[in-house]
């Protein structure tokens, strides 16, 4: 607990002027400061309350500071050496202020007040004593640095779930592979489960469904993910990689898993090279990866790679499949480039090697060679 503790004086002059004033009105010192607070003290000649008019009251007052403050003090008259006269003081009171506040105390009676030596020359001097008492509190966010959070854990139980199968409410069938899962954890995450299970046509009793066209490794994955938020990096090679998140891309669109997407867009993103620029285009194009898409082309443009890019049979299909990416390809390099005769002799050596492949492709054609 903190403690601040000061005083102040009041000198009332022509004390038999200032009984002429009713109940309840008051003379007040100049503000003085204890504790971060201002105060004043109160002198009622006539009483600051109706039952307080045969008394001289004083009072304190919290004119600026916090909202509440508590505070212990008294009032002492003094003599005309302003040393404090013990026989002339009240008690101590001890409450707390609001602000704005006034506390008012019957001091003495004016009868006996009157009869005393404390008045000398028709004046007086009030002395009061303020403490103001700061109570250090300990905050919970103080308690709250001593406890270790415990890390969250939820990975982890619900991967056990899937891995155990506890409480397991739906069986898939996935290329010769059954897998146990829990209907609601997937509907939470996917829409397209959600309407399966939940939706208005769905039979009360589906307990099994059998998934096409996605392999078991990959449908092992995906599930995976959805309980853990994880994509594990189980894979051999760079290429089993690469693979398999673009498969898990593929599954992500069909089930509306979009943060499995944009996870695996990201990692596709990151081992770009060469020979996969064309299969990640074509894929973005397919299933509407505008990150995927984005990231291709600047490597494109930025690497400067464009025609051993167009030497792969990756880019062949890119073509065949996605006809309109020779424009978006162009506009990207124009875009990076700023020079007027670079970027035209770009766009002339592009159109003349699609002029050559789409010859070439004819005549593959013409000849039954493809």
């Amino acid at each position: 607990m903190e403690v601040a503790t000061g005083s102040h004086q009041l000198k009332i002059t022509n004390y038999s002027q200032t009984k002429l004033i009713g109940v309840g009105m008051h003379f007040a010192s100049g503000p003085f400061s204890v504790g971060g607070c201002t105060w004043a003290i109160h002198y009622y000649p006539g009483g600051a309350k109706k039952f307080h008019e045969s008394y001289i009251s004083l009072g304190l007052s919290l004119c600026h500071g916090p909202k509440t403050a508590n505070v212990l003090f008294k009032f002492t008259l003094l003599d005309c050496n302003e040393t404090p006269l013990k026989d002339a003081e009240s008690k101590l009171f001890l409450q707390t202020f609001s602000l704005s506040d006034v506390w008012a105390v019957k001091f003495m009676k004016k009868e006996m007040f009157e009869a005393s030596d404390y008045l000398k020359g028709d004046s007086f001097i009030i002395h009061c004593m303020v403490t103001v008492l700061k109570y250090s509190q300990t905050r919970g966010t103080d308690i709250a640095r001593s406890i270790i959070e415990p890390q969250c854990e939820l990975r982890q139980q619900l991967g056990h779930l899937l891995a155990t199968g506890l409480g397991s409410d739906i069986t898939f069938e996935v290329d010769g592979q059954t897998f146990r899962a829990h209907k609601l954890v997937l509907a939470a995450s996917s829409s397209v489960f959600r309407d399966q299970f939940f939706g208005p046509m769905t039979g009360k009793d589906m307990n099994r469904v059998r998934i096409e066209e996605i392999e078991a490794t990959v449908f092992k994955a995906m599930l995976n993910f959805i309980y853990t938020d994880m994509i594990s990096d189980d894979a051999s090679s760079s290429e089993e990689s690469w693979w398999k998140h673009q498969q898990l891309l593929v599954v992500s669109d069909r089930f509306r898993l979009d943060r499995m997407k944009l996870t695996c867009e990201f990692l596709l993103c990151k081992d770009l090279d060469v020979d996969r620029l064309s299969s990640a285009l074509v894929l973005a194009e397919q299933h509407n990866c505008k990150q995927l898409k984005a990231a291709s082309l600047k490597y494109i443009t930025s690497q400067r790679i464009l025609i051993p890019v167009m030497a792969t049979d990756g880019f062949k299909h890119l073509i065949a499949s996605c006809p309109w990416m020779l424009q978006e390809i162009n506009a990207s390099y124009s875009h990076e480039t700023t020079n007027d005769e670079i970027r035209f002799g770009l766009s002339t050596l592009l159109l003349a090697l699609c002029v050559l492949w789409i010859v070439a492709m004819y005549f593959a054609l013409l000849f039954g060679k493809i």
